[in-house]
């Protein structure tokens, strides 16, 4: 089955849009430090939806890590073994 120009036009944005949130919430953590799903949400100002698609984006590319404690799930950056000493 072949995709639709339209169809493939869709996929670009929502793949470009994901990306750029990606680019927020790596921004946002860069400069912030660990923090919650929730916080970054509300201090983006983005739905849950981009949220989680742009944690799962930087899961993907192996840029970030959680940490599950007694209560909401943190989200760090992933330190680059360079700064690892």
């Amino acid at each position: 089955m072949q995709r639709s120009l339209e169809t493939t036009r869709s996929q670009d944005y929502v793949m470009e849009a994901v990306g750029q949130n990606a680019g927020q919430v790596w921004k946002y953590l860069y400069d912030n430090g660990e923090t919650s799903v929730l916080k970054i949400k509300t201090e983006l100002g983005i739905t849950s939806g981009a949220v989680h698609m742009a944690l799962g984006w930087l899961m993907r590319e192996d840029k970030i890590e959680f940490e599950f404690g007694s209560g909401y799930p943190v989200v760090r950056l992933k330190r680059e073994k360079s700064e690892i000493v």
